[in-house]
């Protein structure tokens, strides 16, 4: 991983966490709207991956469940494309 870059307008690497629906590991979140991506703050939302469910960082290194009443349309949109992608794939 020593050729992987560490800083991405792209991306932001964060400490390994897991989704707190389905345990999939990841240690980098992007943006869907934003020309640079920040470092998550409290509150920010972000959908995995693999499971496309929303899930709310506590701290940088921390997320909870989204429950529905956070989800906004912007998530769900988010939610629609990993869902597609996933059925395209299989």
């Amino acid at each position: 991983m020593s050729d992987v870059p560490r800083y991405s307008p792209d991306f932001q690497w964060t400490p390994l966490m897991a989704c707190p629906w389905c345990g999939y590991e990841f240690d980098a979140v992007s943006q869907a709207n934003a020309e640079v991506c920040a470092w998550p703050e409290p509150g920010d939302m972000t959908v995995c991956i693999a499971c496309a469910h929303c899930c709310v960082f506590v701290t940088p290194a921390t997320v909870r469940r989204a429950v529905p009443d956070e989800i906004d349309e912007e998530a769900r949109q988010v939610q629609q494309d990993i869902r597609r992608m996933h059925a395209r794939l299989s």
